[in-house]
């Protein structure tokens, strides 16, 4: 049996090397220098609400469906990679983001093999236009010739069990703050800002802010130092990655005209399961340290 377990063990280490040696070649290329040739997903759908409303729409059919959590963050890279490989002066190539969002879906779908509970398919409507199948599987065809094929992404839920396996926590609590960590990613892909980094960094971060919404005695310093031992990764760049998520949860929670004081804001994950976003304010050590704010989740 002691084997059995450390051959696993030593098949889960290899798959996590493995994922962060190429994670960095999925990331959507980025200009460091603006120009009038910028791709068209920097100029346009970064700086804009375009990108969000896709992204919610998106997040809205996985639920409608049913469909497992992988394949929303899958979608969005996949449209992330493809609108990034035009410049403006391509836009006339991009017929409509709507059909090539439905379409990167579609095709996020079949390489996660996911099986959708619902007994009826539904309509696919993003915002305005309804595609047709032949439509869609055009527009699929396209995306995979001009991506090359390379379609399988590293997302940060692919690091999720990977790495809680290798936190000092129960079986029990790793499932508690797999549901927060979720959620958590849920709200970030829905930014470009996330998009351009590192998914091992966008799941430790989730996964470091989890960790301190919901068990504040754990000893954060300690899980930073061990996280940036499993990714082999820089402390500083974890904590920041973390920075990140709570901004942008802090951002949506501002967004919806929630105040700092209330309790809840309502995330609804499926029909069945209603969870939220708890503010916990952490002022424990003394009067001196700043007053810090993470989340947590109730049902």
């Amino acid at each position: 049996m002691n084997n059995i377990n450390e051959s696993d063990d030593y098949l889960r280490d290899d798959m996590l090397n493995n994922m962060l040696n190429l994670e960095k070649y999925y990331l959507p290329p980025i200009n460091s220098k603006p120009s009038s040739k910028q791709s068209l997903s920097i100029t346009n759908y970064s700086q804009s609400n375009i990108r969000k409303i896709i992204a919610n729409s998106i997040h809205g059919i996985c639920e409608q469906e049913s469909i497992s959590n992988d394949v929303f963050p899958l979608t969005m890279n996949l449209f992330d990679r493809y609108c990034s490989l035009f410049t403006q002066y391509d836009s006339y190539l991009i017929k409509s983001v709507e059909l090539i969002a439905l379409s990167c879906y579609q095709i996020a779908k079949k390489i996660r093999h996911t099986l959708t509970n619902s007994i009826q398919n539904y309509k696919i409507c993003l915002i305005l236009n309804d595609y047709t199948d032949d439509e869609i599987f055009d527009a699929e065809q396209t995306i995979c010739d001009k991506l090359d094929w390379d379609l399988a992404s590293i997302i940060p839920h692919d690091y999720i069990d990977l790495i809680l396996k290798k936190l000092p926590f129960n079986e029990i609590q790793r499932i508690k703050i797999k549901q927060h960590v979720e959620i958590l990613l849920c709200l970030c892909i829905c930014e470009y800002e996330c998009s351009t980094i590192l998914p091992s960094l966008v799941a430790c971060g989730c996964i470091q802010s989890a960790v301190k919404g919901l068990y504040s005695k754990f000893d954060v310093m300690y899980d930073s130092h061990l996280l940036s031992q499993i990714i082999k990764s820089n402390k500083n760049d974890i904590d920041h990655s973390q920075m990140i998520v709570e901004k942008i949860v802090q951002t949506r929670l501002q967004d919806l005209h929630v105040s700092s004081i209330s309790l809840v804001e309502s995330v609804t994950l499926s029909p069945s399961s209603r969870r939220c976003l708890i503010s916990i304010e952490n002022n424990q050590n003394s009067s001196k340290t700043s007053k810090q704010t993470s989340f947590c989740i109730v049902r």
